[in-house]
This record gives structure tokens, sequence and C-alpha cells, in this order.
């Protein structure tokens, strides 16, 4: 009893520590200095729509045009279904700074260059209501419009700008759109369906070559519609996956059909693969598969096993252990992909797919790993669920629970 004391205290400050320092790795990055830079927006004479997509220390209206002082007459902006003005020489304004993430109207009476210096750790949400909202597009970044608005797809209806005195206009789905590329220095006026949150992603590109380049791989490492655990040109060996794996291939199927990109698989092919893997994985489980050379191919018709050879034809489990260890994290990692292609198959309409997800949910009994007596999950052993006692201490979903006793001073 005393030796789960000191293992569990020890595993309390290794918490600790690693939040403690997690925190300060987010406090160092949060306040770094931010790049200072000077940019310029050409305005011409009559009504301009713009924004300031960079933070500036101080946003007055004053300081914000310093630079065009007795060029402009007059900046608007419409907030929360009203309008804002800062008229000069009147009393009764109402606009008083210029931020990012908005949208403002001002109207020269000369051309001029208008100069704003600030730094680019500014804010990349930008708040949508339902309706009409004049906002900024705050990256430095140009991207095009489809994929600068990618975080709110269908959910708004178009996006427009004015240009040297003509509106341009994007409406997803129409022919004749006159926005291709959004620009920083730009207004918008973007009608939102509902309220919504756009997350202007600057890093857009950066994450879809990631994307790209790993679902490359991801179709090159499969057998049997089943994903190696690791594969390499100059290494032998791999060819096996567990169950966590196998929950997550499916998904990023999903995942790479929805990016919609021009590498991205057509719906055939995903629902090929999936409804491949799903039948696979109810073979295994119910035991529909004659060939079982190293005995069943799941526990007791519930479980997943570790690991699975998939170079076999048809794939099996592995002999031994840990080939035959039955673990509680990868077979939750599954449940989890599972319910998630379930909801999804049911929202396309897809019912034999999901029918066949939720059947195989429904077999799989995770009380068969927890320990009603201390109120802990086991790890799993080999071909049973409560055999390793030595895992009840380690595994992720005890260190939640053990946390929670010592913050909270229970034991239940």
């Amino acid at each position: 009893m005393r030796l789960t004391i000191v293992k569990v205290d020890f595993l309390i400050k290794k918490a600790i520590r690693f939040l403690i320092f997690c925190i300060s790795i987010f406090i160092i990055i949060s306040n770094s200095p931010a790049l200072i830079r000077t940019e310029q927006i050409y305005l011409i004479p009559g009504w301009n729509l713009i924004s300031i997509p960079l933070y500036t220390e101080d946003n007055s209206i004053q300081s914000v045009l310093q630079s065009i002082v007795d060029r402009y007459v007059s900046v608007w902006t419409y907030d929360s279904d009203s309008w804002k003005r800062y008229i000069i020489g009147k009393t009764d304004n109402n606009l008083f700074n210029m931020e990012s993430g908005k949208g403002y109207w001002i109207y020269i009476n000369s051309p001029s260059v208008l100069v704003i210096t600030g730094n680019d750790n500014y804010n990349k949400f930008v708040q949508l209501k339902k309706g009409w909202n004049l906002v900024g597009y705050n990256s430095l970044q140009l991207l095009p419009v489809d994929d600068a608005l990618f975080s709110i797809k269908d959910k708004y209806f178009s996006a427009w700008t004015y240009t040297s005195g003509k509106w341009e206009k994007y409406i997803p789905g129409s022919s004749d759109n006159t926005i291709e590329i959004m620009d920083a220095w730009k207004g918008y006026w973007v009608y939102a369906k509902n309220d919504c949150v756009w997350d202007i992603m600057d890093d857009y590109y950066f994450l879809i070559d990631i994307s790209k380049n790993v679902w490359n791989y991801l179709k090159w490492a499969r057998t049997n519609h089943l994903p190696w655990s690791w594969k390499s040109e100059k290494k032998y060996g791999g060819d096996y996956a567990n169950p966590a794996e196998i929950g997550f291939s499916m998904l990023c199927y999903l995942c790479a059909y929805e990016l919609k990109k021009p590498w991205s698989p057509l719906w055939a092919e995903v629902r090929s693969e999936v409804s491949s893997t799903l039948n696979q994985l109810q073979r295994w489980q119910t035991g529909s598969q004659q060939y079982q050379p190293h005995g069943p191919n799941s526990y007791d018709n519930k479980l997943f096993y570790q690991w699975y050879w998939i170079s076999w034809n048809p794939p099996v489990v592995g002999n031994g252990s840990p080939n035959q260890d039955v673990p509680s994290i990868d077979n939750a990692w599954l449940a989890v992909s599972l319910i998630i292609i379930k909801e999804y198959m049911n929202r396309i309409g897809d019912q034999e797919l999901a029918d066949i997800a939720e059947d195989i949910l429904s077999k799989m009994d995770f009380t068969l790993w927890y320990n009603y007596d201390v109120h802990l999950f086991k790890w799993g052993g080999f071909q049973n669920p409560i055999l390793e006692a030595g895992a009840i201490i380690t595994l992720n979903e005890n260190r939640i629970i053990k946390l929670h006793r010592a913050c909270f001073g229970t034991d239940q």
C-alpha cells in the first residue's frame, strides 16, 4: 500500500512539473517580441473600403491616420447592426479607434498613401454575427478567397469588397465571381448564415502541404485495406497494425475527402476502403473469418488484440504476446473512431456503413478492464483484459482519476 502511494505521489508531481513546463513555454511564446513592420495603403479620391491587419500601439483614429491628416473627411464602420462614424469637425462622433478585424469606409479628398506601423501579433479570430458584417482580413498572406474563408465554409452566403469605385463579390458556387484573392488591407462585407467565428488560417498552405504528404504516405503504407504501423523503403518490417491505427486510418480517408483538394480521394475510393476495413474488423470480432492460425482474432468476440499482421491473406492476429495482449487504450481509440464514422455516415445517409460501425461498437465491452473495487482501469495482458496488474498505475485513464483524487481529496 505504501508503494502505491509513493508511485501516485510521484506521478502527480511529474504531472504538475510538466504542466508548469507547458505554461512556461506558453508564456515565453506569448511574450516573444512581435515583428514590427511598416506597410502602405494606396487610397484614391472618394470612398475606400479598407482594414488594418496590424496591431498598433495607439489605435486612435488620429494616430492610425496620421500620415494622411487633412486628406480624409470621414471614417465609418458597421458594428452590432449599427453604423459608427468619425467626421472631422463634428462633435457627436461615436467612432474613435480603428481595430484589426474590422472594415472601414474612409472618404479621401485627394490621392493618398496611408502608412501604418505595427506588429503582426494580431488576433486571427473574427467574430461574425448572423447577417451582414463589415470585417477585415487579419493576415498579411494573400490567399485564394475559398481558402481564406475555409474555416466558415457553408456558414456564409457571400463576401463583397469595393475596389476603385467598383463592387467585387464572391458567392460560393457562382460562375461570375470577381474576388479571387483576399487582400490584407481591404475591408469586406460578409453575410453570415448564423453567428460563427472566422479563423483566419494564414498557415493554411503549410497545413495543407503536411496533409497532402501524410495522405500520400498513408495510401502507400497500406495492405489489405489496413495501415502499416510503419513502412520504410530502407528498412524491413512494420506490416502490422493495432486497433487505434486502424481506426485513425479510416478517419484519415474521411478527412482527406472532406478537404476537397485536387489530391483528395473520390468518394468511391473512400467508401470502398472504409467499408473494407469495417468488414475486416467485423470478421475478426465475430469469428466469421475461418482462417485463425493463432487462435481467435478477437477476445471473447468483443475486444481487439494488440497487433494484427496485415500482409497475411487474410490478415490475422499475431502469435503469442504482445500480439495477443488486450489493450484498453487502443480499443478506446478505435471506439472513438467508430463513433465518428457512425455519426458521419448517418449524416450523409449511408445507413449500411453506419450500422456496421454501430454493430462493432455494441459488442465492445469496456467494463472488462475496469476494477470496481479500486475504481481503476487495467492496461490489459496476454489474452486477458485484467491480467497485467503492473499497468494499473500508469494507464492514462488512471492518471486522470488519481490527479482528480489528489486535487479534490476524494476516493470516489
